[in-house]
């Protein structure tokens, strides 16, 4: 899921060409489903590293931060949910790892 969101993270042009040709207008490919793609990648590396770095803290306000981006990424997800390239990143989270060699 993380490799998944951190293509999709880059946009259109950070797919694998195979992908690109799902959607074959980069128009197509809203700049909102960039920022929830982004923002999985982000915050699922900050748990990975908050699981298995026992010396790594986090204050309130960078607690608080993480939760406002997290916020924000449902909000833009509620604007692109409905569009082609937010079904096709839905099954990439599933699939990438079949799909990013074809």
């Amino acid at each position: 899921m993380s490799r998944a969101s951190k293509a999709f993270s880059s946009g259109h042009g950070g797919l694998p060409l195979h992908i690109q040709v799902l959607l074959a207008d980069p128009k197509a490919f809203p700049p909102g489903l960039s920022t929830v793609a982004r923002t999985f990648y982000q915050v699922q590396a900050e748990r990975h590293r908050a699981d298995y770095d026992l010396s790594y803290r986090l204050t309130r306000k960078e607690t608080n931060a993480v939760v406002s981006r997290v916020q924000w990424a449902f909000v833009e997800w509620r604007t692109v949910r409905e569009t082609e390239a937010a079904r096709i990143y839905l099954v990439a989270l599933l699939m990438w790892e079949r799909w990013r060699t074809r």
